[in-house]
């Protein structure tokens, strides 16, 4: 699809204020706003796409520019900077060695880095790390602030339903079906299936 890794490790970040679900392989999964999760870099990398697309249109149909909602799933990614601005803060691949395989210290620099560079809430002070956190790294974090565990939580039936409901709006290509309530989903879906036949 695009200049990003197909294998290897990467995290997903739901860098967003709202709770964000989509389905891999069927399985509707949620994210909480904030959470930060290690996936493979080709569930990490769907998983952004579908919220950059989410994010794309929730902007251009809340007083953003309205142009946004046509930067969705762009053929070449990597020449539409609206796309890749919102893709590149949910999708952050790891350090990979030739063979693919993980070069632990390039991750966990690179996390570090990254949950650095996000941590915007309230300042962390030395006090409130633990020495536990890093126990075995001596003096390496001393300055380094703690980094919050956003705990994943089961999909509701309703949101198991959404998903289940997005995925085959996406399919009969029902336009808008990325804000759509199940109310309106259903409707949409009962139009396109009527006007199709």
């Amino acid at each position: 699809m695009f200049d990003t890794p197909a294998t290897g490790e990467a995290i997903f970040f739901n860098y967003t204020d709202r709770p964000f679900t989509w389905s891999w392989d069927g399985q509707p999964r949620t994210f909480e706003p904030g959470a930060r999760v290690n996936l493979t870099a080709a569930k990490a990398r769907h998983y952004a796409v579908h919220l950059t697309n989410r994010e794309l249109c929730y902007e251009a149909r809340n007083g953003g520019n309205p142009m946004l909602e046509s930067y969705t799933s762009p053929e070449k990614p990597e020449d539409v900077i609206e796309f890749m601005e919102r893709f590149n803060k949910c999708f952050i691949p790891l350090g990979q060695k030739e063979n693919g395989a993980i070069d632990a210290a390039e991750r966990d620099r690179l996390e570090l880095l990254e949950l650095r560079s996000t941590i915007q809430n309230e300042p962390q002070t030395k006090e409130s790390v633990k020495r536990d956190d890093f126990a075995d790294d001596e003096d390496d974090f001393e300055d380094e602030p703690s980094v919050p565990v956003v705990e994943e939580k089961e999909p509701t039936p309703e949101e198991v339903e959404k998903a289940a409901l997005q995925q085959e709006a996406k399919a009969l290509k029902v336009p808008g079906w990325h804000l759509l309530g199940v109310e309106n989903l259903k409707k949409q879906i009962e139009l396109k299936k009527a006007k199709d036949t």
